[in-house]
């Protein structure tokens, strides 16, 4: 049910004075260059300018763009962030936050750079439940079986309530959560997607903020040998990155989940050759999607894990290549195993 086939395998200024170069829309289609010496008035700066600046730092990081409004003359040239919602643009889409406890304040680390802020978290809100792209999505009782579902921005603040959702699938059976947005496509809204563990098969849950309810749809499967139209999910390792919802299979592939017309998963990136199904009384092999430090790209990590999850050793490293659908085994992956095992161990899952 809901699986596609599967496919086979410059010159120097001469002005004597300091220089900054920014990019211009001049008359002569050449780059704007604007003299600024020590008198200059930085309060001065013409808000088109401001605004150019603030977009190329939105694109990189909502953090330097919010701390560009902290400027007091310049931020009459830049929208409020939390003016604009749950825009998915305003997302802190690099950062993670720690697993630590339920203090006010909560340390974000950023996949990327490694580096870290300290962020004021609404605890007002409920329990922190996950962290993808950056947003917090959390959970607060409503009544006598149900929880409030609310995703916050913890950088910009906005926040937007979700429908409401029975305690039992939020407590034991939420596997994982994700967000799904398109904002080249001019549908810029996120819908926030639910991977609930049933008992005979995984639930796909999903709602936009506003809707009154959740739309869910069922995926059965089998071992892959067994030729079930889904392969067995790895649902604990999935992954929110860019706008999409990726999910591992046990034999290492990697899923995207559509929603339209109705929800079904795609082959977002198979292996090139077979690693080859392990089981053992106490191992599973069991794969993980992590960040790579390259932005908009992913890493499946293999590893084999006893089921008391004691016991955890990485087998295979992959780079997957969404554009042309591979995945390619990294011979020097120990390193990077470790540190993407490590930062996964610290950063917020789904419990």
């Amino acid at each position: 049910m809901g699986l596609v086939e599967k496919p086979p395998v410059a010159a120097a200024a001469s002005t004597m004075e300091p220089e900054v170069n920014i990019p211009g829309d001049d008359a002569r289609g050449h780059e704007s260059i604007i003299p600024m010496t020590d008198e200059a008035n930085w309060d001065d700066l013409p808000h088109d300018l401001v605004r150019k600046v603030a977009e190329i730092l939105l694109r990189c990081d909502v953090t330097d763009f919010v701390r560009l409004r902290t400027v007091k003359p310049w931020r009459d040239a830049v929208t409020a962030p939390n003016l604009m919602g749950m825009n998915p643009r305003f997302f802190p889409r690099h950062w993670r936050m720690l697993v630590q406890g339920q203090g006010e304040h909560a340390r974000f680390v950023n996949v990327l750079t490694g580096a870290f802020i300290r962020v004021k978290i609404p605890r007002h809100y409920g329990q922190v439940l996950a962290c993808t792209e950056g947003c917090l999505l959390f959970a607060s009782p409503s009544g006598w079986v149900t929880q409030k579902l609310r995703l916050c921005n913890p950088v910009t603040r906005a926040v937007a309530s979700l429908p409401n959702l029975h305690t039992t699938l939020i407590s034991q059976d939420l596997k994982a959560a994700g967000i799904i947005y398109d904002i080249d496509g001019g549908a810029p809204t996120p819908t926030v997607v639910l991977l609930v563990a049933a008992s005979s098969a995984d639930m796909v849950l999903y709602a936009k903020p506003g809707d009154s309810m959740w739309q869910w749809q069922f995926f059965f499967a089998q071992d892959e040998g067994d030729g079930a139209e889904l392969p067995l999910l790895d649902g604990d390792g999935s992954l929110s990155l860019g706008g999409s919802f990726y999910v591992p299979t046990r034999s290492g592939d990697v899923l995207k989940l559509e929603l339209q017309p109705q929800p079904h998963f795609v082959y977002a990136a198979t292996q090139q050759e077979a690693t080859g199904q392990v089981s053992h009384l106490h191992l599973n092999l069991r794969s993980y999607l992590v960040p790579s430090v390259d932005a908009g790209m992913l890493l499946v990590v293999r590893r084999f894990e006893s089921h008391a999850g004691y016991l955890a050793v990485c087998n295979a490293v992959f780079q997957v290549n969404l554009t042309e659908g591979t995945l390619t085994r990294l011979q020097d992956h120990k390193d990077i195993s470790s540190r993407s095992i490590f930062l996964r161990s610290l950063t917020l899952g789904t419990h």
